[in-house]
C-alpha cells in the first residue's frame, strides 16, 4: 500500500491499538499463561523422563510374481499377478507368522522385564517390501526384523513346495489313469484283432523278413550248386557226382524205389534223377574187380590158361 494513500494510516494505527490490547490482556492474565506453560513443561519433562528409549530396525525383501513360460518343459509354480504385493503385505502382518517370529526371538533372545514391541509391514519402492519393527530392546528390534524376513521367506518356500507336490500328485494319478486305460485300449484292440483273425504289422513284417532270410539262404544254395556243377565234367557226372553227400533219401523212396517215389524226387528237385548211382559207375566198378581177380591169378597162372583167357 502506498504510504501516501490516507488507508495505510488507519491499517498502521490499528495494529497497533490491538497489540497495546493483547499486551494489557496478558498483563491481566500473566498467572494463568504461566501455569499452562508450567504445566505442559511438567508433563514433557515426566514423559520423557518415564517412557524408555525406543528402538527401531527394519529388513527390506525383494519379491516377484511367479509367471509360468510356456517354453519350459518343467513343473513351474505359478503365482497370482493381481493384487500380488498386497497379498503379500497381509501375509506378512499375519497373526501367525508375527507370533511364529516372536516365539523365535523369544527362544534366541530371552525379553527383558517390560519389553514393548510392534511390527508392521509395508510396501517400498517397486517390488521391495519393508518389515519395520520397534521394540524397547535394540537387539530385540534386531533380530525380530531378521527372524522376520526369513520366516516370511521360509513360509514362500513351504507354500511353493506344498503346490508342487500337490501338483505332481494330482499329475502322477493322472499318468496312472492313462497308463491303464492305455493297457485297456490295448487289450480290446488285441482281443479284437484275435476275434477277426487280423495280424499286427508287427507280426506281418517279422513274417515277410523270415520269408526273405530263407529265401536269401535258398538263393545262396543254388548259387553254390550251380557253380559246383559248372565246375564238373563229364567224367564227374557219369560217376555221379552230381549227388549230395549230405542227403537222404526219403523213408518212401527208400521202401519203394519206384516210379512214384522218382517222380517226387523230381518234382523237389529236377537234378535228382542225375544224382543217383549210375550205370556208368556200377560197369565201371565191376571192370575194376575183374581187373584186379586177373591181376590175382596171373600170379600162379600163365595169361595162356582159360580161367585168365575167360577173365
Amino acid at each position: 500500500m502506498d504510504p501516501m494513500q490516507p488507508g495505510y494510516d488507519a491499517g498502521r494505527v490499528n495494529f497497533f491499538i490491538y497489540a497495546r490490547r493483547y499486551a494489557e490482556m496478558i498483563g491481566r492474565r500473566w498467572i494463568t499463561l504461566l501455569l499452562c506453560i508450567g504445566t505442559g513443561l511438567g508433563v514433557g519433562i515426566y514423559k520423557a523422563a518415564t517412557t524408555r528409549d525406543l528402538f527401531q530396525a527394519y529388513s527390506v525383501v525383494g519379491v516377484a510374481p511367479r509367471v509360468q513360460s510356456s517354453l519350459s518343459s518343467q513343473v513351474q509354480y505359478q503365482e497370482s499377478v493381481e493384487n500380488f504385493y498386497s497379498d503379500q503385505v497381509a501375509r506378512m502382518n499375519s497373526p501367525a507368522l508375527l507370533s511364529r517370529v516372536a516365539e523365535k526371538v523369544s527362544a534366541e533372545i530371552p525379553p527383558a522385564a517390560g519389553l514393548q514391541y510392534s511390527a508392521r509391514a509395508v510396501r517400498g519402492e517397486g517390488s521391495q517390501l519393508r518389515m519395520n519393527v520397534q521394540s524397547t530392546e535394540f537387539a530385540h528390534a534386531r533380530a525380530f526384523a531378521i527372524q522376520w524376513a526369513r520366516e516370511f521367506k521360509a513360509g514362500k518356500e513351504e507354500e511353493k513346495d506344498s503346490a508342487m507336490r500337490g501338483k505332481a500328485a494330482g499329475t502322477r494319478e493322472q499318468l496312472l489313469k492313462t497308463e491303464e486305460r492305455s493297457r485297456e485300449v490295448k487289450a480290446s484292440i488285441l482281443e479284437f484283432m484275435q476275434k477277426h483273425n487280423i495280424a499286427s504289422i508287427k507280426d506281418f513284417t517279422e513274417a515277410a523278413q523270415q520269408r526273405l532270410d530263407g529265401l536269401i539262404a535258398e538263393y545262396s544254395q543254388v548259387k553254390i550248386r550251380r557253380q559246383r556243377l559248372e565246375a564238373l565234367t563229364k567224367e564227374d557226372i557219369a560217376s555221379g557226382a552230381l549227388q549230395d553227400p549230405g542227403s537222404s533219401r526219403s523213408p518212401n523212396t527208400a521202401g519203394n524205389p519206384g516210379k512214384g517215389g522218382e517222380n517226387d524226387r523230381e518234382a523237389g528237385d529236377p537234378l535228382a534223377k542225375f544224382a543217383t548211382e549210375s550205370e556208368y559207375s556200377r560197369i565201371k566198378f565191376e571192370l575194376h574187380s575183374k581187373r584186379m581177380e586177373r591181376e590175382s591169378w596171373l600170379k600162379t597162372l600163365k595169361p595162356e590158361h582159360p580161367k585168365i583167357q575167360d577173365l
